[in-house]
């Protein structure tokens, strides 16, 4: 990422254990002795919401976008944010996202817990998360309104959120299905407890959308 505000993660087994880690520790790290709200965008995954509700934070969930999720940390008043992205932002330094002081949270939350980041990772709440993108379709908006009225199927009962393409809350996970904002494609995620039930998911929705 050519401005370095994002950071991923490698284990020290070499293992990468991706980015969404990263923001799930930084707010954990923070929230240990901060308390106020958990500001996320919409496609964060359930890991970081959970961790930040075990602290008693309350979250909220923007639009994607580092400029989206800043707007509400304000208005909001979060004291911990980002996107699942590996990119934390910590207005206690600046609001934006940072790379440096999402490495400096990581390595704190690792030194106060005093285990490796393989365990550290093991100890977080378990999700399977996978994400894909295909050519933007012409009649895009018409489809969506066709899968959401197959949508029971597929997920049984659920909650719906229109803000930023459209997202599907279930009980097992979610899937979110969003326009690029910066090219002729969209973009899938599907995040589940179990993976066969991922993977089942993601055929179903790409099926229908194309891949």
């Amino acid at each position: 990422d050519p401005d370095a505000d994002r950071l991923a993660l490698v284990d020290e087994d070499g293992k990468p254990v991706g980015e969404e880690l990263t923001l799930s520790i930084a707010v954990k790290q923070v929230l240990r002795t901060e308390k106020g709200p958990t500001v996320l965008n919409l496609s964060t995954s359930r890991t970081t919401v959970e961790v930040a509700r075990e602290f008693g934070s309350r979250v909220y969930l923007s639009k994607v976008g580092e400029a989206n999720v800043v707007e509400m940390m304000r208005k909001k008043r979060g004291i911990i944010g980002g996107e699942g992205n590996g990119g934390v932002i910590y207005p206690r330094f600046h609001a934006g996202r940072d790379s440096l002081i999402a490495a400096a949270l990581v390595l704190s939350c690792l030194a106060s817990e005093r285990i490796t980041l393989s365990d550290m990772a093991r100890g977080m709440p378990q999700y399977y998360m996978e994400k894909t993108k295909g050519p933007l379709p012409r009649d895009f908006e018409h489809r969506l309104k066709g899968f959401e009225r197959r949508a029971d199927n597929l997920f049984g009962r659920y909650k719906i959120d229109r803000r930023d393409g459209i997202r599907f809350d279930f009980d097992d996970g979610w899937v979110q299905l969003r326009k690029s904002n910066t090219e002729p494609i969209y973009r899938l995620i599907v995040e589940t407890f179990d993976e066969g039930l991922t993977q089942h998911l993601l055929k179903q929705v790409t099926t229908f959308f194309g891949k």
